[in-house]
């Protein structure tokens, strides 16, 4: 995956930006993989490359497609996690005026 700027990958396809997101994720595993046998010389690659794949992805976004496809890795086909958002439960007591008085932490 070649470095461009922004500009110039507005210009590309939905299925192109797909592949060079594919192609990214690749690289990515790649790099992961020689940086963990101590063969990588020059880590910012990692986060250079993980960038590059966020302005591909946002791309998606702005062109009105599912940045969350299936991508391949290496020849397996993994399908992108989807994480469940947990709310939070706030204590509350009720006075006897019927509003509602949140409760904080004693300070020490």
């Amino acid at each position: 995956m070649a470095k461009t700027n922004f500009k110039e990958l507005k210009s590309l396809d939905v299925s192109e930006i797909k592949k060079q997101i594919n192609e990214g994720y690749q690289k990515l595993f790649d790099l992961k993989m020689q940086n963990v046998g101590g063969q990588l010389k020059d880590t910012t690659l990692i986060s250079k490359n993980r960038l590059q794949i966020a302005r591909l992805k946002t791309l998606l976004v702005q062109k009105g497609e599912d940045p969350n496809f299936i991508v391949t890795y290496v020849g397996i086909k993994m399908a992108p996690v989807k994480k469940e958002i947990k709310v939070k439960k706030v204590k509350a007591v009720k006075e006897e005026n019927s509003e509602v008085k949140k409760i904080s932490k004693p300070k020490k």
